[in-house]
């Protein structure tokens, strides 16, 4: 089984544009095989990032990140990590590797020149939704286009 982490950028996306990309992929990753991890500074960035950036309101977030994070399995991180520039970056990569993730799916840049970390992909929202598209089979019409 596949386990994935997708970057807060991507979840706030998602929670920003309800027909873009990044809520098709937050959905179809609810209905796949993956198993998303997530730590608790990475539900934290996401909840800092609604109220402070975005001012929503404390409900609205609490909502949010309910419904973000339901059904997802949380991790521990022991290992801190100091590679990336900024320590949300490597916030991300220290929850992959505390998840054992296989997949990093991001649209920061930082992250993605990364690509492999640790036996870990990174790869960007498009270049995910195209694999599921591509694995989809030919007989069953993918809901995700």
């Amino acid at each position: 089984m596949n386990r994935l982490v997708l970057d807060t950028n991507v979840r706030i996306s998602s929670l920003l544009s309800e027909y873009g990309t990044c809520r098709k992929l937050t959905n179809a990753a609810r209905q796949s095989p993956f198993v998303q991890v997530v730590s608790h500074a990475l539900m934290a960035e996401l909840r800092e990032t609604l109220i402070d950036k975005f001012r929503w309101p404390e409900d609205r977030v609490g909502r949010a990140i309910e419904d973000s994070f339901y059904g997802v399995e949380i991790v521990t991180p022991e290992l801190r990590l100091n590679v990336c520039r900024d320590p949300d970056d490597n916030r991300v990569l220290e929850c992959a590797l505390a998840g054992h993730a296989d997949l990093i799916i991001t649209g920061d840049q930082d992250l993605l020149t990364l690509d492999p970390f640790k036996n870990i992909r990174i790869i960007s929202v498009r270049d995910f939704m195209n694999r599921l598209v591509d694995q989809a089979p030919d007989n069953h019409p993918n809901p995700l286009l």
